[in-house]
């Protein structure tokens, strides 16, 4: 896998989003690919997506996909929502000893910049997540899989296909 991370001004100049670009590993086809966008849903949510209570890496649900993705001959691009610099399995050390209020403000201090999330404005409500799946004249996940010499997307995830059946392509 190579990894390009990026910063990017806000049009409104007060804030950078922050992310990273994910391409397959160099050598496994073209310069080009097919690529997912992941958007990170919820106030506080980062790149990686932290949701779940295992206490492995598979909590940190966009990275996993992601990784599915990559193997599947696909770029994935992940950001931090505005403000947001990580979450709370990425953060630093709480300290021992520390009750839920002191691991919240922990969490908010670490990861969370307070003057950046206040220049945040809901321009139109979406509904329900998305993820786009981008490469021009393909009708479906799978077409792009196939076309690009792959036998199937990965199936080990059965919320792959929701997330390219809401960006309005067919798995």
């Amino acid at each position: 896998m190579e990894r390009h991370l990026f910063r990017i001004q806000t049009r409104d100049g007060r804030a950078q989003l922050t992310g990273q670009v994910d391409l397959p590993s160099p050598g496994r086809g073209p310069a080009r690919y097919p690529f997912v966008l992941m958007v990170p849903g919820g106030w506080f949510m980062d790149r990686d997506g932290f949701m779940g209570g295992l206490g492995t890496e598979r909590d940190l649900i966009y990275r996993d996909l992601g990784k599915d993705l990559l193997s599947a001959g696909f770029a994935v691009v992940r950001y931090d929502n505005r403000g947001v610099r990580c979450n709370e399995m990425t953060m630093p050390p709480c300290p021992k000893g520390s009750g839920e209020p002191e691991f919240s403000r922990h969490y908010l201090s670490a990861c969370v910049d307070p003057d950046v999330r206040q220049t945040v404005r809901t321009v139109r409500r979406i509904t329900s997540a998305f993820t786009l799946v981008a490469e021009s004249g393909y009708s479906s996940a799978q077409e792009a899989a196939a076309r690009r010499g792959l036998a199937s997307l990965p199936r080990n995830r059965e919320w792959l296909c929701v997330l390219f059946q809401s960006a309005s392509l067919m798995c």
